[in-house]
C-alpha cells in the first residue's frame, strides 16, 4: 500500500528501454507491452509505470500519454524523475534547480 492509501499492482512498468534513444522499442511496441501489462493487473489495482523526460527525449511520455487517452483508465499512476535536459546541444545536461525542475515538469504534464 503507498502513502497515497492507493494498492499499487505488484507488477509495474519501467520504460527506460523504450524509445529510441535507448532500448530501440518503437511505439508500436511500447503501446504493446502497456497494453498487455494493464491487462494483468486487478481492476481495484494501480498500474504504476516509471518513466522521465530523457527516455526517448520526451517521446516515451507522449507514448504513455496516448496509452492512457486510449485505455481510458484511471487507474494508472505515472512515477517521474526530472533534473536533465533534452533540447539539442544541452541533452543530459543536469540542473536541479528549482526553476528547471518546475519546467521539467510542467513539460513532462504537457506530454503525458
Amino acid at each position: 500500500m503507498a502513502k497515497t492509501g492507493k494498492e499499487v499492482y505488484v507488477l509495474g512498468l519501467g520504460t527506460y528501454g523504450h524509445g529510441e534513444a535507448y532500448g530501440r522499442i518503437g511505439k508500436k511496441n511500447s503501446i504493446s507491452v502497456m497494453n498487455e501489462v494493464i491487462r494483468q493487473i486487478p481492476r481495484h489495482a494501480f498500474f504504476l509505470i516509471d518513466t522521465a523526460p530523457r527516455y526517448g527525449c520526451g517521446e516515451v511520455e507522449e507514448w504513455i500519454g496516448e496509452f492512457i487517452r486510449d485505455v481510458g483508465k484511471k487507474n494508472i499512476l505515472i512515477v517521474t524523475k526530472g533534473g536533465r535536459h533534452i533540447e539539442p546541444n544541452h541533452v543530459n545536461k543536469k540542473d536541479f534547480s528549482s526553476d528547471f525542475l518546475r519546467k521539467d515538469l510542467d513539460n513532462s504534464l504537457r506530454r503525458l
